[in-house]
């Protein structure tokens, strides 16, 4: 897509002054910024010198080298460098389950069943990551995403502790089975008791701290059979005791978050499951260093009050149990537009083909699917590609993003910058208008909160976090990053943090020939896995270190404000 232009200026050398200040950190890599704005002296970042492995994504038959001639020749693309049919089955396709059809199933509870009918909802866990915590109202029941530490693997675990929904009363249960609402069938207004409502299981007497008194009161646990039935739209609990003058506490909290609370998780931390249940790893026998950190801060608090020592050793597993490094690939898209488009392309509607997609990885991986068209001309790589970089073209626009899928699906996170509102946002429609299979469509679209998010993508199998959303956020640009940054760009953030920008180009994307497509398309990528990894991956530390704090499952984390944070905490 086409990067806005903006002024440049020389960037200044300045420590981040912050709490996570990653240039004062003289142990860390220094990467010097730019000092000019000539596009000819924007220098990319040398290649780490350790060998990678290489990626086995890709047949090798498929990305071989080709030889002067071929490339200097008459300009066509060399036959061996084109994508070759792979029928490996992948997605849902996988194991071809058989599994009866559900009218008006959501997405992601066609992927809980075919996990379970394949035996993949995991039961047994040494060490897993747990990222995420959502709903599923094919089963009814909450489940989490764990990254397994062993496997570099998202493992999928389903509630085992028949957790229900419900909300709370002061009224005493006596008083609740009065209750009386209206149901309206045709034309005709029934008065019906609470009690018969359809949503409703049963009441509960509880014994809770009122932290505004600080005393112990009672009040009532109202059950439903689902979290609509406690506070969806419509009749429901909540509207039920709205109507006869009453307040439902904890009605509104989405009940996964709910979970959370009750279930006292704490995303970002390390679980293992044994025999389907959760336990939370002691992060004393995780690493040695921490253990000796921990002692260290108890002496600290050694001389505080005892309310004061009990907070403390409260967050010491948040703040001292270890962060894994993950296993991730960044990726990046680039559409054609003609001289009637103007802006970034509607993702709803997905008008014109993608013409290119990158894809950067952790694990070495450097790579570009290429659409093959009518009047651009193969030459020589561009002198900045990498060498260890490949290139793939295709001959039809559905194949290429069929086998993108393909490596959506094998990589546990993936990483984009603004993915909600474009990259995976427009894949999910453009897949959708070309009728690729939704069964090997990693990507769920759902409706987007907030000021900048239209949509929110999340992934069926794996992770999607969109770092625009966090570096878009003011806590962050301005706490944690020190405003070094003028705006939310990729070009902006990249040239603060990493010292780099974006490929500088003075034609349309469109009207880019091959050589040069796929350097603009794989530098964007370079640059967003980048931002996740620099400084030793202060900023996937702060995500996960933000989970732990505010309590709250990654996708909700990196798509929320701070006050959204504030109120989750407490």
């Amino acid at each position: 897509m086409p990067p806005k232009k903006g002024k440049k200026k020389s960037t200044e050398d300045k420590a981040q002054k912050s709490l996570f200040s990653f240039v004062d950190d003289k142990k860390s890599e220094r990467i010097e910024p730019v000092k000019e704005t000539r596009k000819e002296e924007i220098k990319e970042k040398k290649p780490a010198e350790k060998p990678k492995p290489k990626p086995k994504l890709v047949k090798e038959e498929k990305i071989e080298k080709t030889s002067p001639e071929e490339t200097l020749g008459s300009g066509e693309i060399p036959k061996n460098l084109f994508f070759k049919e792979n029928k490996v089955p992948f997605g849902l396709k996988v194991g071809d389950i058989k599994f009866d059809k559900v009218l008006r199933e959501g997405v992601t509870s066609k992927y809980i069943r075919y996990l379970m009918a394949s035996e993949k909802i995991v039961e047994n866990l040494d060490q897993g990551l747990l990222l995420d915590v959502d709903y599923d109202g094919g089963q009814n029941k909450a489940f989490c995403k764990f990254y397994d530490l062993k496997t570099d693997e998202i493992k999928i675990w389903i509630d085992t502790t028949e957790h229900e929904p419900y909300c709370l009363s002061k009224e005493p249960i006596s008083e609740l089975e009065k209750l009386y609402y209206s149901e309206k069938i045709g034309a005709t207004k029934l008065k019906k008791k609470l009690t018969d409502y359809s949503g409703f299981t049963r009441f509960e007497e509880v014994k809770l701290h009122d932290l505004l008194f600080d005393e112990e009161i009672k009040m009532t646990k109202l059950y439903g059979q689902t979290p609509t039935n406690i506070g969806g739209t419509g009749t429901n609990i909540r509207t039920i005791l709205e109507e006869n003058g009453k307040k439902a506490y904890e009605a509104d909290i989405r009940y996964h978050l709910n979970y959370i609370f009750d279930r006292q998780l704490i995303p970002g931390l390390i679980y293992s499951i044994k025999n389907g249940k959760l336990e939370k790893l002691d992060y004393e026998n995780i690493d040695k260093d921490s253990k000796k950190l921990a002692n260290e801060l108890r002496a600290l608090f050694k001389d505080e009050s005892p309310e004061i020592q009990e907070f403390a050793e409260a967050f010491l597993d948040i703040f001292i149990t270890p962060i894994p490094d993950v296993k991730r690939m960044a990726m990046d898209i680039e559409v054609s537009m003609d001289e009637k488009d103007h802006g970034i392309p509607d993702a709803r509607l997905a008008k014109q083909e993608v013409i290119s997609i990158s894809f950067v990885a952790t694990d070495g991986l450097k790579l570009v699917y290429i659409l093959e068209r009518e009047g651009y001309k193969f030459k020589k790589p561009h002198e900045k590609f990498p060498p260890d970089a490949k290139v793939v073209f295709f001959k039809s626009e559905k194949s290429l993003l069929i086998e993108t899928f393909r490596l959506i699906w094998e990589y546990p996170i993936i990483i984009t910058f603004n993915g909600d509102n474009f990259d995976l946002n427009y894949l999910f429609h453009r897949a959708t208008k070309l009728r690729v299979n939704n069964d090997l469509n990693p990507i769920h679209v759902k409706r987007g909160f907030g000021i900048m998010s239209k949509a929110e993508c999340e992934l069926k199998s794996g992770i999607h976090i969109d770092i625009f959303n966090l570096f878009f956020n003011r806590s962050i640009s301005g706490y944690a990053f020190g405003g070094v940054y003028e705006n939310s760009s990729l070009n902006a953030i990249s040239a603060a943090l990493l010292g780099e920008e974006k490929y500088q180009h003075e034609e349309e994307i469109q009207d880019m020939d091959y050589n040069i497509l796929s350097w603009y398309n794989l530098k964007d990528s370079i640059l967003t896995l980048e931002l996740t990894k620099f400084n030793n991956s202060l900023v996937w530390n702060l995500i996960i270190l933000l989970c732990r704090i505010t309590k709250m499952p990654i996708h909700e984390m990196i798509r929320r404000q701070i006050s959204t944070w504030i109120r989750n905490i407490f």
